[in-house]
């Protein structure tokens, strides 16, 4: 009779536990987010993408944090259409706007928005006469799955002043993201269980970025960022908010699955998962739809234009030195205006030149964003403060051509030039010189607004990608190379 009890005890014990589990499993509803950002006309990858994404369980929700268009002739040359229809056909619930959704103007971003069967998200791009949040951006949008609401909020960088041609954004005033975020919060808070900030931010030691939204706000359970084209192979937690970002040009797509019960999520889990064509094959309905959208652009991007002796790399010794692609873009500026002295901003430098045959196409993501070649005359001061906003700023050292410097980082900021010769003369700091820039650098872009003080200021009309082309075509095979235009003579500690 003891063992029948004791068996019955433990039996009763058994069903508890197992009915326990039974009902936790019952009660937790497990949803996943998949995500992808700055795919820069990419859309070669979206055949791969959308074979993976058959392969998942419904629903999920689908999201993108900006910059989806600029940087292919595919995308560029369609001014983003195309990339919107494919979006459309991946099935995208939403997305942040990038900084390189504003490139065409607002006149075609609003036509890319009214095109787009998902919401598009910018709570803190505000109409300056109304000092409301813009018409044609929503600033949050909410998806129900399982009966949990999951709110996205959209946040895009408040550097795009320093980023971006006075002209695409006028009217507009880009507002702090943490504050922003402050301010909506508590109405998301109220509408939804999970909260996302779906981020065209990034991750940057220099400026208020992912990490610090999270560190100053309260209540984000993730953030899906972008803009850095950082590969995140483990996320980043800060407080309780998960930071995930899935590099760049559609090679990878994010995944992040959540655990939620009684409205709490009680598990996250993350995964960086690549588009390999080999593993995932590619949607043959979704691959002839973009064959057909961009087959007269391919034909003409893979013509031969030239070549290269080796292969330039747009990537530097250290983070802000001297680039071998970097001098020889400055190069065809100065010699093409027949200019003292050429810069070009490093974040200008959008891909390598290979070894071997150019096409129209290296050419093209080399250079994709259209930018014109400007004049100007600046003093010899005026040059040194350049260099030394060059040395110490966050965006990048500037490129240069018909000078070279020496800098040292151990003395104080605005006094780490220690010596500039233009030509084979030290710089004469009273003496007006000929200077050749790209129209976003001339412009004020990257924070080097010394430039918009220069005399006899002029756009040349002539397109920075031409110009390469014209080099290319004409002085093939390339052979550019360290040249020790800019020396650190900083001392290691």
């Amino acid at each position: 009779m003891k063992n029948l009890k004791r068996l019955l005890l433990v039996l009763s014990v058994g069903i508890g536990v197992a009915g326990y589990f039974l009902y936790v499993e019952l009660t937790t509803a497990k949803i996943t987010i998949f995500h992808t950002n700055d795919v820069h006309g990419h859309i070669e990858t979206s055949a791969v993408l959308s074979n993976f994404l058959k392969l998942q369980k419904k629903p999920y929700i689908l999201l993108d944090a900006g910059d989806i268009f600029q940087g292919t002739p595919e995308g560029d040359l369609t001014n983003g259409e195309v990339v919107v229809k494919i979006m459309n056909e991946l099935g995208y619930d939403a997305m942040s706007v990038g900084n390189h959704e504003f490139d065409k103007g607002q006149k075609q971003l609003k036509k890319l928005i009214e095109m787009s069967n998902f919401s598009v998200l910018g709570a803190n791009v505000i109409d300056k006469r109304t000092r409301q949040i813009v018409k044609w951006l929503e600033p949050y949008y909410i998806k129900e799955i399982f009966g949990i609401k999951i709110g996205v909020l959209g946040l895009t960088t408040a550097a795009m002043p320093y980023i971006t041609m006075p002209e695409v954004r006028r009217g507009l005033e880009f507002q702090s993201e943490t504050d922003v975020a402050k301010k909506y919060l508590p109405e998301l808070k109220q509408k939804a269980d999970v909260i996302v900030a779906l981020t065209h931010i990034g991750l940057s030691k220099d400026s208020e970025d992912d990490v610090f939204l999270a560190e100053n706000t309260d209540g984000i359970d993730i953030i899906i960022g972008g803009h850095t084209h950082s590969f995140l192979e483990k996320p980043i937690m800060v407080k309780n908010t998960m930071i995930v970002q899935a590099g760049c040009y559609g090679k990878c797509v994010g995944r992040i699955d959540l655990k939620i019960r009684k409205g709490k999520i009680v598990e996250k889990k993350y995964e960086l998962i690549s588009l390999n064509a080999k593993k995932f094959g590619e949607d043959e309905e979704l691959k002839k739809i973009i064959e057909n959208l961009t087959k007269d652009i391919s034909k003409k991007m893979e013509s031969v234009v030239g070549s290269s002796a080796q292969k330039l790399s747009r990537s530097a010794r250290d983070r802000n030195g001297e680039i071998p692609l970097g001098n020889w873009q400055a190069d065809v500026f100065r010699k093409l205006t027949n200019s003292d002295i050429a810069f070009q901003n490093a974040g200008g430098i959008r891909a390598d030149l290979p070894e071997g045959k150019i096409t129209m196409r290296h050419i093209y993501e080399l250079a994709p964003f259209g930018n014109t070649i400007f004049t100007m005359k600046l003093t010899g001061v005026q040059i040194k403060d350049i260099l030394e906003k060059s040395v110490s700023g966050k965006f990048g050292m500037l490129q240069v051509s018909g000078l070279k410097f020496k800098y040292d980082k151990s003395r104080k900021e605005g006094d780490r030039v220690v010596e500039v010769v233009v030509g084979n003369k030290p710089v004469n700091l009273k003496k007006y010189y000929k200077v050749a820039t790209n129209s976003f650098v001339a412009k004020g872009g990257d924070d080097f607004n010394i430039f918009k003080q220069g005399k006899e200021i002029r756009d040349t009309g002539i397109i920075d990608r031409d110009a390469q082309l014209l080099f290319v075509k004409k002085y093939s095979p390339l052979k550019a190379q360290i040249e020790n235009r800019m020396i650190n003579i900083t001392k290691e500690k």
